[in-house]
């Protein structure tokens, strides 16, 4: 949409965003973002200034999450297959 490209295009060109992109086109979508952990919250400013001059009402409905990544699966063991 629009919406989301202009958020993405601001994103993007915000110090502290390390990318931005478009995600979930099936239910809606969503903008993911990869922050700098050494800069504080650039996604706040984003959607109270530019974007909200730009798209209020997608502003005013906006939901920000910052969930904290975990160690992901991993291997148990040292065999991945074995046909025996």
């Amino acid at each position: 949409t629009p919406e989301m490209r202009t958020l993405i295009q601001l994103l993007r060109g915000t110090p502290g965003v390390l990318c931005a992109r478009f995600t979930g086109g099936g239910f809606g979508g969503s903008v993911i973002a990869f922050l700098d952990p050494k800069v504080d919250d650039p996604v706040t400013d984003v959607l109270r200034g530019p974007y909200a001059q730009a798209h209020p009402d997608c502003a005013a409905r906006a939901q920000v999450a910052f969930p904290s990544l975990a160690r992901g699966a991993g291997l148990s063991g040292s065999t991945l297959f074995d046909p025996n």
